[in-house]
């Protein structure tokens, strides 16, 4: 188990002083919005994503920078240039825990009326709260969700600028993460099977960068992240849709996806990503019994509950395994680290599970998928600038996606 060099304890500015408990120790909130970054092996990017949350038009706002045992030079970055910030707050896992249980420490120790969470190698436009938080109060929303999000890659060359927000290095694009997404803000119909059928079809998105959620709802729900190291999103959005009284959904992207290996989900280290995925699908069926298992709607139809678990471990294997094995084919199947897992937890079985296990990756088709070209190809970021004057022009993503389709010829 990796354990934290830094101060297991939580550790908080002088100005954090601010901190203030009620008679019966709960914390007061002091700001509108509080912002939630799990911090892991991003010092290239840490500066730029804190700045931008920071220098947001909303300035009634703090940020929670969760430290999950980072082993480079991150939190040191944080500390230098944000201890003194009586806006930001530094906290330290005791050990190496994942991005869930990083954003369920935020939880706790928010302070603010909402609560949202930004990934520590992106960057956000700087009216991204602001503009979310006007139509939480006029709605009394417990839930806003954005229907798009933008990616960025480099105006020239094949290295996506680290800062983002630059516009002279970086072009800047939208596409939606819903489909079928609204034309104007709504509240989600109360439809707990349409809410259901709209989930499984990415109707609506289980990303939690384009939502922010009222802290009052998430603590009476008991709505926080599953123990799943991967997916531990869908399962949280998924119980705040089914939870969720007054849930808006507002047209738009304001937060902007780095196409990057340094994702806070994807390890540089391809098995050992595998690995991650493998042990999250079998802890899968207990989380989302865990996470679901109250809520009437699967409580009292175990069916829904199957298809929803199914449809999260079929993303994980879809996402995950699939396309590692698509890139690195026989080299996966030879990995000693990998073995090693499975004698670890099937012992004597483990010949059998393994040989399940690759015969079902050979039935794989050996073409990297397309969504995973996406964001990382150099190839198709020559595409998109060609076609991306006239998107400047009109904010037409079709016109981006005209050139793409003829490249991978598929159809609409």
């Amino acid at each position: 188990v990796q354990t934290c060099a830094l101060p297991i304890c939580y550790r908080q500015s002088k100005c954090n002083q601010i901190f203030q408990e009620n008679d019966n120790g709960v914390l007061t909130m002091n700001f509108d919005v509080s912002v939630v970054v799990p911090v892991y092996g991003v010092e290239k990017y840490i500066q730029n994503c804190v700045d931008a949350i920071l220098n947001q038009t909303l300035k009634n706002i703090e940020v929670i920078l969760v430290n999950d045992c980072t082993p480079d030079n991150s939190m040191n970055i944080c500390e230098e240039l944000y201890s003194n910030n009586e806006r930001v707050q530094l906290i330290n896992q005791p050990r190496n825990m994942g991005a869930g249980e990083a954003r369920n420490t935020g939880i706790k120790k928010a302070r603010g009326e909402y609560i949202g969470f930004v990934d520590s190698d992106d960057q956000i436009l700087p009216d991204m709260f602001e503009t979310m938080l006007k139509e939480a109060k006029q709605y009394d929303a417990e839930v806003v969700h954005a229907t798009g999000f933008l990616l960025a890659i480099p105006a020239e060359g094949n290295v996506v600028p680290i800062n983002m927000l630059d516009r002279t290095k970086s072009l800047i694009f939208s596409f939606n993460v819903d489909i079928h997404p609204v034309q104007k803000v709504s509240m989600l119909d109360d439809d707990l099977e349409k809410r259901f059928e709209g989930w499984l079809i990415h109707q609506y998105h289980w990303s939690v960068w384009n939502q922010i959620y009222k802290r009052d709802f998430m603590i009476e729900n008991d709505i926080k992240f599953s123990e799943m190291k991967l997916a531990e999103d869908q399962l949280f959005s998924l119980k705040v849709l089914f939870c969720a009284k007054r849930f808006v959904l507002v047209p738009g992207a304001w937060y902007i996806y780095r196409p990057s290996a340094s994702s806070l989900s994807r390890s540089s280290d391809s098995f050992k990503s595998i690995i991650k995925t493998i042990e999250s699908q079998m802890i899968g069926e207990k989380s989302a019994k865990e996470s679901l298992g109250n809520i009437p709607f699967f409580r009292d139809n175990p069916q829904n509950l199957r298809r929803a678990t199914d449809n999260i471990l079929a993303g994980l294997q879809e996402g995950y395994i699939k396309d590692e094995y698509r890139k690195k084919g026989e080299k996966m199947i030879a990995d000693e680290e990998l073995h090693g897992f499975f004698v670890k937890e099937f012992g004597d079985k483990a010949e059998y599970v393994e040989f399940l296990f690759y015969e079902l990756l050979r039935s794989y088709p050996q073409s990297q998928d397309s969504a995973t070209r996406m964001f990382s190809d150099p190839e198709v970021w020559s595409i998109i600038r060609k076609n991306y004057p006239k998107y400047e022009k009109t904010g037409d993503s079709s016109l981006l996606w005209d050139g793409l389709k003829r490249y991978y010829e598929l159809s609409c």
